[in-house]
Protein backbone atom coordinates (compact mmCIF):
# COMPACT_ATOMS: atom_id res chain seq x y z
CA UNK A 1 0.00 0.00 0.00
CA UNK A 2 1.49 3.62 -1.09
CA UNK A 3 -0.52 6.64 0.15
CA UNK A 4 1.99 8.52 -1.45
CA UNK A 5 0.34 7.76 -4.70
CA UNK A 6 -2.88 8.69 -3.56
CA UNK A 7 -4.19 12.56 -4.73
CA UNK A 8 -3.97 15.36 -2.66
CA UNK A 9 -7.71 15.47 -0.40
CA UNK A 10 -9.65 18.28 0.80
CA UNK A 11 -8.16 17.63 3.99
CA UNK A 12 -5.18 18.85 2.67
CA UNK A 13 -3.38 15.56 3.35
CA UNK A 14 -3.26 12.22 1.28
CA UNK A 15 -5.71 9.52 3.04
CA UNK A 16 -6.75 5.78 2.31
CA UNK A 17 -9.08 3.29 3.81
CA UNK A 18 -8.06 -0.29 4.93
CA UNK A 19 -10.94 -2.10 3.88
CA UNK A 20 -11.70 -5.12 6.81
CA UNK A 21 -11.81 -8.00 4.18
CA UNK A 22 -8.36 -7.56 3.20
CA UNK A 23 -6.92 -6.49 6.31
CA UNK A 24 -5.49 -9.89 7.39
CA UNK A 25 -2.42 -11.40 8.80
CA UNK A 26 -1.10 -12.21 4.94
CA UNK A 27 -1.73 -9.19 3.47
CA UNK A 28 -1.18 -6.33 5.70
CA UNK A 29 0.73 -8.08 8.76
CA UNK A 30 2.17 -5.11 10.27
CA UNK A 31 -1.04 -3.18 10.17
CA UNK A 32 -3.08 -6.49 11.32
CA UNK A 33 -0.70 -6.70 14.04
CA UNK A 34 -1.07 -2.85 15.02
CA UNK A 35 -4.96 -3.14 14.95
CA UNK A 36 -4.98 -5.92 17.83
CA UNK A 37 -2.68 -4.06 20.18
CA UNK A 38 -5.25 -0.73 19.74
CA UNK A 39 -7.90 -3.19 20.58
CA UNK A 40 -5.88 -4.06 23.71
CA UNK A 41 -5.60 -0.62 24.71
CA UNK A 42 -8.62 0.60 24.20
CA UNK A 43 -10.29 -2.23 26.35
CA UNK A 44 -7.80 -1.24 28.97
CA UNK A 45 -8.44 2.17 28.83
CA UNK A 46 -12.43 1.70 28.55
CA UNK A 47 -12.01 -1.27 31.75
CA UNK A 48 -13.81 -3.68 29.51
CA UNK A 49 -12.13 -7.75 28.50
CA UNK A 50 -10.22 -7.95 25.08
CA UNK A 51 -13.23 -10.15 24.24
CA UNK A 52 -15.63 -7.55 24.11
CA UNK A 53 -14.16 -5.10 22.47
CA UNK A 54 -13.11 -7.30 19.86
CA UNK A 55 -17.54 -7.34 18.88
CA UNK A 56 -16.76 -3.95 17.67
CA UNK A 57 -15.90 -3.49 14.19
CA UNK A 58 -13.58 -1.12 13.22
CA UNK A 59 -12.74 0.78 10.02
CA UNK A 60 -9.13 2.05 9.36
CA UNK A 61 -7.56 5.40 8.11
CA UNK A 62 -4.05 6.01 6.96
CA UNK A 63 -3.55 9.91 6.78
CA UNK A 64 -0.35 11.72 5.11
CA UNK A 65 0.50 15.34 5.32
CA UNK A 66 3.55 15.87 2.80
CA UNK A 67 6.12 18.18 3.87
CA UNK A 68 5.17 21.26 2.64
CA UNK A 69 7.07 24.25 0.69
CA UNK A 70 9.44 26.20 2.26
CA UNK A 71 8.59 29.14 3.92
CA UNK A 72 4.59 27.35 4.30
CA UNK A 73 2.11 25.00 5.85
CA UNK A 74 -0.02 22.39 5.22
CA UNK A 75 -3.68 23.98 6.60
CA UNK A 76 -4.59 20.79 8.46
CA UNK A 77 -8.19 19.76 9.43
CA UNK A 78 -10.94 21.86 10.80
CA UNK A 79 -12.75 21.63 13.13
CA UNK A 80 -15.07 18.49 13.90
CA UNK A 81 -16.78 15.56 15.05
CA UNK A 82 -15.71 11.89 14.49
CA UNK A 83 -19.37 10.71 15.20
CA UNK A 84 -21.17 12.73 12.79
CA UNK A 85 -22.65 14.99 15.83
CA UNK A 86 -20.86 16.47 18.64
CA UNK A 87 -24.23 18.87 19.55
CA UNK A 88 -21.63 21.88 18.84
CA UNK A 89 -22.41 24.83 16.32
CA UNK A 90 -18.43 24.93 16.33
CA UNK A 91 -18.21 21.67 14.65
CA UNK A 92 -18.34 21.41 10.88
CA UNK A 93 -19.56 17.98 11.34
CA UNK A 94 -23.28 18.40 12.70
CA UNK A 95 -25.47 15.68 11.46
CA UNK A 96 -27.02 12.18 12.25
CA UNK A 97 -24.36 10.30 14.14
CA UNK A 98 -22.47 7.56 12.24
CA UNK A 99 -22.22 4.75 14.82
CA UNK A 100 -18.83 5.66 16.13
CA UNK A 101 -17.96 5.05 19.71
CA UNK A 102 -14.19 5.00 20.19
CA UNK A 103 -11.49 7.04 18.36
CA UNK A 104 -7.96 6.06 18.28
CA UNK A 105 -4.97 7.48 16.80
CA UNK A 106 -1.23 5.98 16.35
CA UNK A 107 0.98 8.70 15.24
CA UNK A 108 3.91 7.40 13.07
CA UNK A 109 6.01 10.33 12.81
CA UNK A 110 6.96 13.12 15.44
CA UNK A 111 6.02 17.11 14.71
CA UNK A 112 8.37 20.26 15.97
CA UNK A 113 6.26 22.57 13.83
CA UNK A 114 2.67 22.43 14.34
CA UNK A 115 0.33 19.50 13.61
CA UNK A 116 -0.93 19.01 16.94
CA UNK A 117 -4.35 17.55 17.52
CA UNK A 118 -6.43 20.11 19.15
CA UNK A 119 -9.09 18.89 21.83
CA UNK A 120 -11.93 20.86 22.82
CA UNK A 121 -13.72 20.75 26.01
CA UNK A 122 -16.47 22.32 28.34
CA UNK A 123 -14.32 24.93 31.26
CA UNK A 124 -14.03 23.09 34.82
CA UNK A 125 -14.08 26.49 36.01
CA UNK A 126 -16.30 28.63 33.60
CA UNK A 127 -19.72 27.12 33.05
CA UNK A 128 -20.40 27.84 29.47
CA UNK A 129 -17.48 28.29 28.23
CA UNK A 130 -14.62 25.98 26.74
CA UNK A 131 -10.99 25.49 26.73
CA UNK A 132 -8.59 23.62 24.46
CA UNK A 133 -5.63 21.40 24.64
CA UNK A 134 -2.95 20.56 21.94
CA UNK A 135 -1.68 17.27 22.35
CA UNK A 136 2.03 16.90 20.60
CA UNK A 137 3.01 14.76 17.62
CA UNK A 138 4.93 11.89 18.69
CA UNK A 139 5.91 8.62 16.84
CA UNK A 140 4.18 5.32 18.84
CA UNK A 141 2.51 7.75 21.04
CA UNK A 142 -1.40 6.63 20.59
CA UNK A 143 -4.17 9.01 21.54
CA UNK A 144 -8.15 7.40 22.29
CA UNK A 145 -11.32 9.75 22.68
CA UNK A 146 -15.44 8.89 22.61
CA UNK A 147 -15.90 10.02 18.87
CA UNK A 148 -19.14 11.29 20.48
CA UNK A 149 -18.07 13.61 22.79
CA UNK A 150 -14.97 15.19 21.81
CA UNK A 151 -14.17 17.73 18.99
CA UNK A 152 -10.71 18.14 17.58
CA UNK A 153 -9.15 19.89 15.28
CA UNK A 154 -5.55 19.29 13.67
CA UNK A 155 -3.35 22.40 13.78
CA UNK A 156 -1.51 23.56 10.37
CA UNK A 157 1.64 21.43 10.41
CA UNK A 158 5.02 22.33 8.70
CA UNK A 159 6.61 19.27 8.01
CA UNK A 160 5.58 15.61 7.24
CA UNK A 161 2.95 14.17 9.62
CA UNK A 162 1.67 10.37 9.07
CA UNK A 163 -0.96 9.15 11.63
CA UNK A 164 -3.01 5.69 11.65
CA UNK A 165 -6.75 6.10 12.87
CA UNK A 166 -8.95 3.50 13.73
CA UNK A 167 -12.35 3.84 14.60
CA UNK A 168 -14.64 1.38 16.57
CA UNK A 169 -18.45 0.81 15.51
CA UNK A 170 -20.32 -1.25 18.49
CA UNK A 171 -22.12 -4.44 17.68
CA UNK A 172 -25.86 -4.02 17.52
CA UNK A 173 -27.93 -4.38 21.33
CA UNK A 174 -29.54 -7.83 21.26
CA UNK A 175 -33.07 -8.60 21.03
CA UNK A 176 -34.78 -9.43 23.57
CA UNK A 177 -36.46 -13.11 22.54
CA UNK A 178 -40.20 -13.19 21.38
CA UNK A 179 -42.44 -13.98 23.93
CA UNK A 180 -44.22 -16.03 21.50
CA UNK A 181 -44.28 -17.72 18.01
CA UNK A 182 -45.81 -15.73 14.92
CA UNK A 183 -47.18 -17.47 11.91
CA UNK A 184 -46.11 -14.39 9.99
CA UNK A 185 -42.93 -14.17 8.32
CA UNK A 186 -39.98 -13.55 10.60
CA UNK A 187 -38.38 -10.21 10.03
CA UNK A 188 -35.22 -11.44 9.77
CA UNK A 189 -35.81 -13.51 6.91
CA UNK A 190 -36.71 -10.32 5.32
CA UNK A 191 -32.99 -8.53 3.07
CA UNK A 192 -31.31 -5.91 3.94
CA UNK A 193 -30.60 -3.07 1.51
CA UNK A 194 -28.17 -0.09 2.18
CA UNK A 195 -28.93 2.89 -0.20
CA UNK A 196 -25.71 5.25 -1.53
CA UNK A 197 -27.11 9.10 -1.84
CA UNK A 198 -23.78 11.63 -2.59
CA UNK A 199 -26.09 15.26 -2.43
CA UNK A 200 -24.17 18.68 -3.36
CA UNK A 201 -26.92 20.84 -1.46
CA UNK A 202 -29.83 19.41 -3.16
CA UNK A 203 -33.34 19.91 -1.64
CA UNK A 204 -34.93 17.05 -3.68
CA UNK A 205 -32.63 14.40 -1.08
CA UNK A 206 -36.00 14.19 1.34
CA UNK A 207 -38.51 13.70 -1.32
CA UNK A 208 -36.19 11.09 -2.81
CA UNK A 209 -35.92 9.30 0.34
CA UNK A 210 -39.61 9.69 0.70
CA UNK A 211 -40.02 8.36 -2.61
CA UNK A 212 -38.06 5.27 -1.70
CA UNK A 213 -39.42 4.50 1.11
CA UNK A 214 -43.33 4.87 0.62
CA UNK A 215 -42.74 2.43 -3.12
CA UNK A 216 -41.53 -0.89 -0.66
CA UNK A 217 -44.10 -3.70 -1.21
CA UNK A 218 -41.10 -6.60 0.01
CA UNK A 219 -38.85 -5.22 2.38
CA UNK A 220 -40.10 -2.88 5.45
CA UNK A 221 -38.55 0.57 6.34
CA UNK A 222 -36.39 -0.78 9.08
CA UNK A 223 -34.52 -2.90 6.77
CA UNK A 224 -33.30 0.21 4.30
CA UNK A 225 -30.21 1.64 5.82
CA UNK A 226 -28.68 4.95 3.73
CA UNK A 227 -25.24 6.07 3.94
CA UNK A 228 -25.23 9.64 2.65
CA UNK A 229 -22.49 12.14 1.56
CA UNK A 230 -23.86 15.38 2.40
CA UNK A 231 -22.14 18.55 0.99
CA UNK A 232 -23.53 21.42 2.35
CA UNK A 233 -22.66 25.39 2.82
CA UNK A 234 -22.01 24.73 6.63
CA UNK A 235 -22.31 28.77 7.46
CA UNK A 236 -25.89 29.23 6.27
CA UNK A 237 -27.46 25.58 6.40
CA UNK A 238 -27.61 22.20 8.65
CA UNK A 239 -28.13 18.62 7.58
CA UNK A 240 -31.63 18.79 8.92
CA UNK A 241 -32.46 21.33 6.18
CA UNK A 242 -32.16 18.85 3.82
CA UNK A 243 -33.34 15.65 5.69
CA UNK A 244 -36.23 16.91 7.10
CA UNK A 245 -39.88 15.65 6.99
CA UNK A 246 -39.02 12.04 6.78
CA UNK A 247 -41.26 9.26 6.96
CA UNK A 248 -41.64 8.39 10.51
CA UNK A 249 -41.22 4.51 9.65
CA UNK A 250 -37.57 4.79 9.16
CA UNK A 251 -35.45 4.54 12.62
CA UNK A 252 -33.04 7.59 12.53
CA UNK A 253 -30.29 5.33 13.34
CA UNK A 254 -31.00 4.00 9.14
CA UNK A 255 -29.51 7.19 8.23
CA UNK A 256 -25.63 7.43 8.38
CA UNK A 257 -24.44 10.65 7.09
CA UNK A 258 -20.70 12.00 6.45
CA UNK A 259 -20.82 16.20 5.89
CA UNK A 260 -18.60 18.21 4.12
CA UNK A 261 -18.52 21.95 3.62
CA UNK A 262 -19.20 22.90 0.14
CA UNK A 263 -15.55 24.20 -0.23
CA UNK A 264 -14.07 20.59 0.14
CA UNK A 265 -16.23 18.72 -2.01
CA UNK A 266 -14.33 17.47 -4.89
CA UNK A 267 -17.26 15.79 -7.10
CA UNK A 268 -20.16 13.19 -6.76
CA UNK A 269 -17.42 10.16 -7.44
CA UNK A 270 -15.64 11.22 -4.07
CA UNK A 271 -18.72 11.29 -2.65
CA UNK A 272 -20.13 8.61 -4.12
CA UNK A 273 -16.93 6.74 -2.50
CA UNK A 274 -17.58 7.96 0.84
CA UNK A 275 -20.92 7.31 1.30
CA UNK A 276 -20.11 3.65 0.07
CA UNK A 277 -17.97 3.75 3.35
CA UNK A 278 -20.51 3.73 5.47
CA UNK A 279 -21.30 0.34 4.75
CA UNK A 280 -21.93 -2.23 7.71
CA UNK A 281 -22.66 -5.56 6.14
CA UNK A 282 -26.26 -5.12 4.39
CA UNK A 283 -27.50 -7.91 2.27
CA UNK A 284 -27.96 -5.61 -1.17
CA UNK A 285 -26.51 -2.21 -2.20
CA UNK A 286 -28.38 -0.03 -4.14
CA UNK A 287 -26.19 3.68 -5.92
CA UNK A 288 -28.36 6.34 -6.89
CA UNK A 289 -28.27 9.90 -7.06
CA UNK A 290 -30.12 12.29 -4.67
CA UNK A 291 -32.88 13.89 -7.21
CA UNK A 292 -34.91 10.62 -7.96
CA UNK A 293 -38.46 9.23 -7.59
CA UNK A 294 -39.31 5.02 -7.21
CA UNK A 295 -42.04 2.98 -8.85
CA UNK A 296 -43.92 1.38 -6.63
CA UNK A 297 -43.02 -2.31 -5.49
CA UNK A 298 -39.33 -1.71 -7.02
CA UNK A 299 -37.78 -3.46 -3.92
CA UNK A 300 -39.55 -6.46 -5.28
CA UNK A 301 -39.37 -5.76 -8.83
CA UNK A 302 -35.38 -5.61 -7.89
CA UNK A 303 -34.85 -8.44 -5.75
CA UNK A 304 -37.13 -11.01 -7.74
CA UNK A 305 -34.57 -9.82 -10.64
CA UNK A 306 -31.19 -10.46 -9.14
CA UNK A 307 -32.75 -13.71 -7.70
CA UNK A 308 -33.82 -15.30 -11.04
CA UNK A 309 -31.22 -13.83 -13.23
CA UNK A 310 -28.32 -15.73 -10.54
CA UNK A 311 -30.20 -18.49 -10.05
CA UNK A 312 -30.75 -19.30 -13.96
CA UNK A 313 -27.01 -18.20 -14.80
CA UNK A 314 -24.99 -18.85 -12.40
CA UNK A 315 -23.63 -15.52 -12.80
CA UNK A 316 -23.31 -12.63 -10.16
CA UNK A 317 -25.84 -9.85 -11.46
CA UNK A 318 -25.74 -5.94 -11.43
CA UNK A 319 -29.05 -4.14 -12.41
CA UNK A 320 -27.78 -0.80 -14.05
CA UNK A 321 -29.00 1.70 -16.20
CA UNK A 322 -29.57 5.50 -17.16
CA UNK A 323 -32.94 6.32 -15.66
CA UNK A 324 -35.82 8.46 -17.99
CA UNK A 325 -36.40 11.23 -16.32
CA UNK A 326 -39.34 12.91 -14.00
CA UNK A 327 -40.35 16.98 -13.93
CA UNK A 328 -41.03 19.23 -11.34
CA UNK A 329 -43.67 22.11 -12.05
CA UNK A 330 -43.00 25.72 -10.82
CA UNK A 331 -44.25 24.76 -7.26
CA UNK A 332 -41.75 21.59 -6.94
CA UNK A 333 -44.66 19.21 -6.90
CA UNK A 334 -43.99 15.40 -9.02
CA UNK A 335 -45.54 15.36 -12.23
CA UNK A 336 -48.27 12.44 -12.66
CA UNK A 337 -45.87 9.20 -12.58
CA UNK A 338 -48.12 7.78 -15.60
CA UNK A 339 -46.84 10.70 -17.61
CA UNK A 340 -42.95 9.08 -17.28
CA UNK A 341 -41.30 6.51 -19.76
CA UNK A 342 -42.43 3.11 -18.56
CA UNK A 343 -39.90 1.50 -20.67
CA UNK A 344 -36.62 0.80 -19.24
CA UNK A 345 -33.40 1.68 -21.06
CA UNK A 346 -30.19 -0.47 -21.57
CA UNK A 347 -26.51 1.48 -21.74
CA UNK A 348 -24.32 1.31 -25.24
CA UNK A 349 -20.95 2.93 -25.85
CA UNK A 350 -20.69 5.96 -28.01
CA UNK A 351 -16.95 7.72 -28.29
CA UNK A 352 -13.66 8.44 -26.48
CA UNK A 353 -13.19 11.52 -25.62
CA UNK A 354 -9.61 13.26 -25.83
CA UNK A 355 -8.64 12.20 -22.12
CA UNK A 356 -8.92 8.08 -23.23
CA UNK A 357 -12.52 7.97 -21.45
CA UNK A 358 -14.62 5.93 -22.55
CA UNK A 359 -18.45 7.95 -23.16
CA UNK A 360 -22.04 5.55 -22.92
CA UNK A 361 -25.28 6.57 -23.20
CA UNK A 362 -28.97 4.96 -23.31
CA UNK A 363 -31.51 3.51 -25.21
CA UNK A 364 -35.45 2.91 -24.75
CA UNK A 365 -35.64 -0.92 -24.33
CA UNK A 366 -38.48 -2.52 -26.94
CA UNK A 367 -40.83 -4.34 -25.26
CA UNK A 368 -40.94 -6.78 -27.98
CA UNK A 369 -39.00 -9.81 -27.94
CA UNK A 370 -37.79 -8.90 -24.08
CA UNK A 371 -39.13 -10.63 -20.85
CA UNK A 372 -38.03 -9.19 -17.93
CA UNK A 373 -34.31 -7.92 -18.45
CA UNK A 374 -31.19 -7.03 -21.56
CA UNK A 375 -27.89 -7.84 -20.79
CA UNK A 376 -25.62 -3.95 -21.11
CA UNK A 377 -22.27 -3.95 -21.83
CA UNK A 378 -21.70 -1.04 -19.01
CA UNK A 379 -22.27 0.24 -15.73
CA UNK A 380 -24.25 3.43 -13.80
CA UNK A 381 -23.08 4.99 -10.97
CA UNK A 382 -26.61 6.97 -10.76
CA UNK A 383 -28.79 3.65 -10.67
CA UNK A 384 -26.97 -0.01 -10.02
CA UNK A 385 -28.26 -2.86 -7.24
CA UNK A 386 -26.91 -6.08 -6.57
CA UNK A 387 -25.91 -8.20 -3.66
CA UNK A 388 -23.59 -5.82 -1.70
CA UNK A 389 -20.62 -8.30 -2.83
CA UNK A 390 -20.05 -6.10 -5.18
CA UNK A 391 -18.85 -3.42 -2.85
CA UNK A 392 -15.70 -5.81 -2.32
CA UNK A 393 -13.59 -5.42 -5.17
CA UNK A 394 -9.77 -6.01 -5.08
CA UNK A 395 -8.16 -2.96 -3.62
CA UNK A 396 -11.20 -2.03 -1.82
CA UNK A 397 -13.10 1.24 -2.38
CA UNK A 398 -10.82 3.69 -3.95
CA UNK A 399 -11.72 7.41 -3.11
CA UNK A 400 -8.51 9.19 -3.77
CA UNK A 401 -8.62 7.97 -7.73
CA UNK A 402 -11.58 10.13 -8.42
CA UNK A 403 -11.15 13.71 -6.96
CA UNK A 404 -12.40 16.04 -9.19
CA UNK A 405 -13.27 13.32 -12.08
CA UNK A 406 -16.96 13.02 -13.31
CA UNK A 407 -16.12 11.25 -16.50
CA UNK A 408 -14.34 8.19 -15.97
CA UNK A 409 -15.77 6.72 -12.98
CA UNK A 410 -18.22 4.14 -14.79
CA UNK A 411 -15.84 2.90 -16.93
CA UNK A 412 -13.76 2.16 -14.62
CA UNK A 413 -16.04 0.58 -12.18
CA UNK A 414 -17.73 -1.52 -15.02
CA UNK A 415 -13.95 -2.84 -15.95
CA UNK A 416 -13.11 -3.38 -12.40
CA UNK A 417 -16.53 -5.27 -11.60
CA UNK A 418 -16.83 -7.34 -15.26
CA UNK A 419 -13.24 -9.12 -14.48
CA UNK A 420 -14.39 -9.71 -10.49
CA UNK A 421 -17.22 -11.72 -12.09
CA UNK A 422 -20.39 -9.22 -12.56
CA UNK A 423 -22.45 -9.13 -15.20
CA UNK A 424 -24.58 -5.91 -16.16
CA UNK A 425 -28.41 -6.45 -16.89
CA UNK A 426 -30.92 -3.60 -17.75
CA UNK A 427 -34.14 -4.12 -16.47
CA UNK A 428 -37.26 -3.96 -19.12
CA UNK A 429 -38.99 -1.85 -16.81
CA UNK A 430 -38.30 1.36 -15.57
CA UNK A 431 -37.51 1.24 -11.47
CA UNK A 432 -36.85 4.96 -11.35
CA UNK A 433 -36.84 8.16 -12.76
CA UNK A 434 -34.15 10.93 -12.45
CA UNK A 435 -34.77 14.46 -12.58
CA UNK A 436 -31.98 15.65 -15.23
CA UNK A 437 -32.85 19.37 -15.16
CA UNK A 438 -30.56 21.29 -13.00
CA UNK A 439 -32.44 24.63 -12.56
CA UNK A 440 -32.72 25.08 -8.65
CA UNK A 441 -29.71 23.21 -7.94
CA UNK A 442 -26.94 24.89 -5.66
CA UNK A 443 -24.61 26.10 -8.53
CA UNK A 444 -26.73 24.41 -11.40
CA UNK A 445 -25.07 21.53 -9.54
CA UNK A 446 -21.64 22.42 -10.64
CA UNK A 447 -19.58 21.44 -7.57
CA UNK A 448 -16.55 22.99 -8.76
CA UNK A 449 -17.80 26.47 -8.42
CA UNK A 450 -17.47 26.79 -4.66
CA UNK A 451 -14.36 24.40 -4.09
CA UNK A 452 -11.60 26.07 -2.03
CA UNK A 453 -8.98 24.43 -4.66
CA UNK A 454 -7.94 26.97 -7.36
CA UNK A 455 -8.64 25.74 -10.84
CA UNK A 456 -5.50 25.21 -12.04
CA UNK A 457 -4.80 22.92 -9.49
CA UNK A 458 -8.14 21.00 -9.22
CA UNK A 459 -7.49 20.73 -13.37
CA UNK A 460 -4.13 19.17 -12.44
CA UNK A 461 -5.47 16.51 -9.79
CA UNK A 462 -8.35 15.82 -12.25
CA UNK A 463 -5.60 14.58 -15.04
CA UNK A 464 -3.55 13.13 -12.87
CA UNK A 465 -6.57 10.85 -11.69
CA UNK A 466 -7.80 10.55 -15.34
CA UNK A 467 -4.65 9.50 -16.99
CA UNK A 468 -4.01 6.72 -14.00
CA UNK A 469 -7.49 5.27 -15.09
CA UNK A 470 -6.56 5.29 -18.56
CA UNK A 471 -3.51 3.46 -18.06
CA UNK A 472 -5.47 1.30 -15.86
CA UNK A 473 -7.67 0.84 -18.28
CA UNK A 474 -5.04 0.03 -21.25
CA UNK A 475 -3.40 -2.44 -18.83
CA UNK A 476 -0.17 -0.55 -17.86
CA UNK A 477 -0.76 -0.12 -14.38
CA UNK A 478 -3.16 -1.48 -11.57
CA UNK A 479 -3.86 -4.95 -12.49
CA UNK A 480 -3.58 -5.27 -8.71
CA UNK A 481 -6.91 -3.03 -8.52
CA UNK A 482 -9.05 -5.74 -11.12
CA UNK A 483 -10.32 -9.17 -10.85
CA UNK A 484 -9.01 -12.47 -11.98
CA UNK A 485 -12.02 -14.11 -13.55
CA UNK A 486 -11.96 -12.39 -16.66
CA UNK A 487 -9.21 -9.92 -18.10
CA UNK A 488 -9.49 -6.70 -19.53
CA UNK A 489 -8.86 -8.05 -23.53
CA UNK A 490 -12.89 -10.28 -22.82
CA UNK A 491 -14.00 -6.54 -21.51
CA UNK A 492 -13.01 -5.11 -24.63
CA UNK A 493 -14.98 -7.76 -26.50
CA UNK A 494 -17.86 -7.93 -24.83
CA UNK A 495 -18.24 -4.05 -25.39
CA UNK A 496 -17.08 -3.43 -28.03
CA UNK A 497 -13.82 -1.35 -27.72
CA UNK A 498 -10.66 -1.33 -27.98
CA UNK A 499 -8.68 1.45 -24.82
CA UNK A 500 -5.79 1.13 -26.49
CA UNK A 501 -6.67 2.41 -29.83
CA UNK A 502 -9.74 4.22 -28.45
CA UNK A 503 -12.02 2.53 -30.92
CA UNK A 504 -15.78 1.37 -30.43
CA UNK A 505 -16.82 -1.07 -32.20
CA UNK A 506 -20.25 0.98 -33.87
CA UNK A 507 -22.05 -2.51 -35.17
CA UNK A 508 -21.81 -4.17 -31.61
CA UNK A 509 -24.39 -2.73 -29.96
CA UNK A 510 -25.59 -0.86 -32.15
CA UNK A 511 -25.42 2.86 -33.67
CA UNK A 512 -27.91 4.35 -31.33
CA UNK A 513 -31.46 3.53 -32.95
CA UNK A 514 -33.61 1.10 -31.00
CA UNK A 515 -36.12 4.13 -29.41
CA UNK A 516 -36.48 7.57 -29.19
CA UNK A 517 -37.18 7.82 -25.12
CA UNK A 518 -36.57 10.71 -22.77
CA UNK A 519 -33.32 8.73 -21.31
CA UNK A 520 -31.98 8.91 -24.03
CA UNK A 521 -32.19 12.11 -25.48
CA UNK A 522 -31.50 13.54 -21.72
CA UNK A 523 -28.48 11.58 -21.06
CA UNK A 524 -27.15 12.45 -24.73
CA UNK A 525 -27.84 16.02 -24.07
CA UNK A 526 -25.86 16.02 -20.94
CA UNK A 527 -22.99 14.59 -22.53
CA UNK A 528 -23.27 17.38 -25.75
CA UNK A 529 -23.44 14.83 -28.34
CA UNK A 530 -26.33 15.46 -31.23
CA UNK A 531 -28.78 12.52 -31.07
Amino acid sequence: MSIAASSISPRHDLSTFVPNSQLTPTSFPSLHSLLQSVKSEVATWRNLPLSAISQYTTSIQIARYLPPAPGTVNEGYFRHCDSGNCGSEQSSSLGEKNGRKFTAIVYLTTCTTGGELRVFYPSPSSPGTEQCYDVAVQAGKMVAFESDKLEHEVRPVGEERVAITVWFYPPPPLSPPSPSPTPSISSTSLPTIFVTIPCYADKELAPTIASLLSNLVRVPPSHIFFGVCLQLDTTTTTPSDYLHSLPPSLPPSNVRLITLDLQHATGPCYARSLARSLWRGEDYHLGIDCHMRFRYGWDELCLDLVEKLESSTSKNVILTTYPAGYKLDDDNNDDNVEARQQQGTTLYPTSFDQSGMLRQSARTIPFSNITNSIPTPLFAAGFNFSRSDALNLPGGDLPNFTHFVFFGEEIFSALRLYTSGWDFHAPKLMVCWHLWEREGREGGGDWRGRSEIPAPRRKAIEKKNVDRIANILKGVEGGELLGKQRTIEEFEEFVGVNFKTMKVNQEKWGRGGGGDGEAARKVMALLGLNF
